[in-house]
């Protein structure tokens, strides 16, 4: 099993994401959410260990 680090630097440009408009992001290729598709969603907890 490979343990790759979690703690690794992200590369996503947090700060370009984070001064981005509602309108200056792209959904188009996006699904549209669908009431059907929360009928029939499952709600998971974690456990506290």
């Amino acid at each position: 099993m490979n343990k790759k680090s979690i703690l690794t630097k992200s590369e996503t440009d947090l700060a370009r994401i984070d001064a981005m408009s509602d309108e200056d992001i792209d959904f188009s290729d996006c699904q549209e959410a669908m009431p059907e598709m929360f009928a029939k969603a499952v709600v998971r907890c974690a456990h506290k260990s």
